[in-house]
């Protein structure tokens, strides 16, 4: 649990929200990792620039799952897939300074990630 107030310069408030999160490990074999968590924010306010009117606007969350296959000690590979629903929530504007950098284009809500990859430890 994390909550949070945060302001413009003026003291107008841009967010206060409650946020969220669970989630489960579970090692499937030795060399087998899943993890599996989910994300909640519950805005109670948020006002997007110095001068707008604060708004209670719908809250965003995300479900994520990371696989972990471990070939030895220092050699993995991963992929994990996320899913997002931003509930029509853009934090990407000059007033938050292009905070996340990941716009939503127009009428979208929601949007999934994928990522693969290996790592060598040296």
């Amino acid at each position: 649990y994390r909550w949070a107030k945060v302001d413009f310069a003026n003291g107008n408030t841009l967010a206060r929200d409650n946020y969220y999160w669970t989630g489960v490990n579970y090692q499937a074999t030795g060399a087998l990792g899943l993890s599996l968590a989910y994300y909640y924010a519950d805005f109670k306010q948020l006002s997007l620039a110095p001068t707008a009117s604060a708004s209670n606007p719908a809250n965003p969350w995300q479900v994520s799952f990371l696989a972990d296959y471990n070939f030895s000690k220092r050699t993995d590979i991963y992929l994990s897939v996320a899913y997002s629903r931003n509930a029509g929530l853009n934090f990407d504007s000059s007033q938050t300074l292009f905070l996340y950098g990941y716009p939503m284009m127009a009428g979208q809500k929601g949007m999934v990630g994928v990522t693969t990859g290996i790592r060598h430890i040296f």
